[in-house]
């Protein structure tokens, strides 16, 4: 019987309004690799976002090799890891020649649709035997794919993306199976295929504060997961934060983050556990215990009063975000949380006052939203129509807006 472990968005280094959250991750970390002896995993898949900006601290990088060097300590015979949209594929990608020399370890930080072995990993066991095929799909970013004008038609570069992004998938799963049916021809042994890839998914469900970053800015470039080819004994999905099957197939997952990286996400997380034993697959979830609760209090004066006090009889450390609501004023409000919150393990990260309109751009739309429920888009728009740039007009400054903020997101990400 062969197992895999999927598991993607680490988002190492991540914190939560400025709190520092190192010893959660490294916590989990610690249950991964905890998980990884217990089942007696024999590889893991990491699908993309392991850390959480381009350039992680040194703190981040240490928890990163650390890991990576415990992981070599266990039964595991491999780990795959595949970039995301958060991860530098420079930065990722640097150590690759060094790690896979010392390493059980095969990394992916981008596309080169000119040579698809780069993305169909055969992995073999110590005799030189292949027993699993692994199309690994980085994030793909659309310069990466295909060449795009300024005076192309918006919806026209929405479908030449995902076109694009589409048949390079295809492309790299059909590689995968020829090296499958190679592997037969010489071998009389049917090697397993699974895939690994980091995207949004068309019907993909994800949270207002999850931290999920759009792939392709103001547009709906969702990839119909149809693309994946039903012989795929499973498919590792990264990209969005919350645990959920895709197409009522439980076979293609994504896994969710391994903390919740918002205060809208529900705590209850989980890895993927894959049983292959011949034609017969089997997929376990692992939950993730929570290393520090997050809360969301929500209310007036007295609610948040009562509520506060609940969390404090836990005894725990609790990592919490008010929304006010209500007609209290503020100063009363500034005390009471003082005063509950003296000596105790209770930490406001935030406080978010429904009240607070905003005035001074006439930003706020018809439901009285404040600046900060806003998008970027929202806000740039609500402008050009406070200058009364007519509608022809806004769509081509909206049109050069979300080129260049997808230009200058990829060159963060480079």
């Amino acid at each position: 019987m062969l197992k895999i472990l999927h598991t993607s968005d680490l988002h190492l280094g991540k914190s939560l309004y400025n709190f520092n959250r190192h010893d959660e991750f490294e916590k989990m970390l610690n249950f991964l690799i905890k998980t990884i002896v217990e089942q007696k995993v024999d590889v893991l898949l990491l699908s993309g976002d392991i850390f959480d900006t381009t350039m992680p601290s040194n703190d981040t990088q240490r928890l990163y090799y650390n890991f990576l060097n415990k992981l070599q300590q266990t039964s595991l015979k491999h780990t795959v890891i595949i970039a995301g949209n958060h991860d530098s594929p420079s930065f990722l990608g640097s150590p690759k020649i060094l790690l896979e020399s010392f390493c059980k370890l095969s990394i992916v930080p981008s596309i080169d649709p000119q040579n698809l072995d780069h993305e169909v990993l055969i992995l073999e066991d110590v005799k030189g035997q292949p027993y699993l095929i692994v199309a690994a799909i980085p994030y793909i970013r659309e310069r990466d794919i295909r060449a795009f004008y300024l005076d192309e038609d918006e919806s026209d570069r929405n479908l030449g993306y995902c076109k694009a992004v589409s048949d390079h998938i295809k492309k790299v799963v059909e590689r995968a199976f020829l090296k499958q049916e190679e592997i037969l021809n010489k071998t009389q042994v049917k090697v397993p295929v699974v895939a690994m890839a980091h995207l949004f998914t068309a019907g993909g469900i994800c949270l207002e504060d999850d931290g999920v970053r759009d792939l392709f800015v103001g547009t709906l470039s969702h990839i119909d997961a149809t693309v994946f080819d039903p012989r795929l004994s499973y498919v590792a999905l990264g990209h969005l934060h919350v645990p959920q099957e895709v197409m009522k197939n439980k076979f293609i997952q994504y896994s969710g983050t391994p903390l919740a990286m918002g205060f809208s996400e529900k705590q209850d997380k989980h890895f993927c556990l894959l049983s292959l034993d011949g034609e017969t697959s089997e997929l376990d979830f692992i939950q993730i215990p929570i290393f520090k609760h997050l809360s969301q209090v929500t209310g007036n004066l007295d609610e948040i009063q009562r509520k506060l006090l609940e969390l404090k009889k836990l005894q725990q450390e609790v990592l919490i975000e008010i929304i006010v609501e209500g007609n209290d004023d503020t100063q009363s409000l500034q005390d009471l949380i003082s005063d509950l919150t003296h000596d105790s393990k209770l930490k406001i990260l935030r406080i978010k006052d429904q009240r607070m309109e905003v005035k001074s751009l006439n930003l706020a739309d018809s439901k009285g939203q404040t600046l900060e429920q806003l998008t970027d888009e929202v806000v740039f728009k609500k402008r050009l129509e406070r200058d009364l740039i007519n509608d022809k007009e806004q769509e081509e400054y909206l049109k050069t807006y979300r080129e260049m903020k997808t230009m200058m997101l990829e060159a963060q990400e480079a």
